[in-house]
């Protein structure tokens, strides 16, 4: 049958086979036809476990208590958010897409699921961001604009700086967690700036 939910699933395993004990549904958000979770996160606060579901389709994401299975926020992103981290106080989701359109100057194009800014010259995606998102309250505490297609992101050990892949721009944003300023960004890409090979594509750290 045909659905416009999509699914997390929770499985436990018990050393021979898994079993799943629990489904997490989530209903698509117009325009989407579906939304799509993405990354999750689980995190202890308080000794309370929560999960944090990553909204492709529906440029959200969820905070949902694992004790009693209630949503505890829903917090609008970018555009296709894509990957997560939570850090201390904070949640920080990669925007494929970038932010949600606002400059009616700049020139923007339809994804499947949404309005989003392109580059005229090419009419692939002009912008790259990520959202940072209170996990406290749910709300918006910035939009960071990074390299294009942003998608994986870590923390470092010491939880200092946030690292973020960006696949159309062959390169990775350097955060200090403290500002939420981008201070480096570092070039990965096969050959050196001046000479890049296009498509090296980062797209995991």
């Amino acid at each position: 049958n045909s659905t416009d939910a999509s699914f997390i699933i929770e499985a436990v395993w018990d050393g021979s086979k898994a079993d799943i004990v629990n489904t997490f549904s989530f209903k698509a958000e117009e325009p989407s036809p579906m939304a799509l979770p993405n990354d999750v996160r689980i995190n202890n606060e308080n000794g309370i476990n929560y999960l944090y579901v990553v909204l492709n389709g529906n440029n959200e994401l969820v905070k949902i208590c694992l004790t009693d299975r209630k949503t505890i926020w829903t917090a609008k992103t970018g555009m296709a958010p894509f990957g997560l981290v939570i850090n201390g106080n904070k949640a920080y989701v990669t925007n494929w897409a970038g932010p949600v359109p606002a400059d009616k100057t700049k020139e923007t194009e339809g994804i499947p699921y949404g309005s989003v800014y392109v580059d005229p010259h090419t009419g692939a995606t002009a912008m790259g961001t990520v959202s940072v998102i209170d996990i406290e309250t749910g709300k918006a505490v910035k939009e960071i604009e990074t390299g294009l297609h942003p998608n994986a992101i870590i923390a470092s050990a010491d939880r200092r700086f946030i690292y973020v892949a960006n696949g159309n721009s062959d390169n990775v944003s350097v955060i200090d967690a403290a500002t939420d300023r981008v201070t480096e960004t570092i070039y990965v890409g096969i050959n050196s700036e001046e000479s890049a090979l296009m498509g090296d594509t980062p797209n995991a750290l």
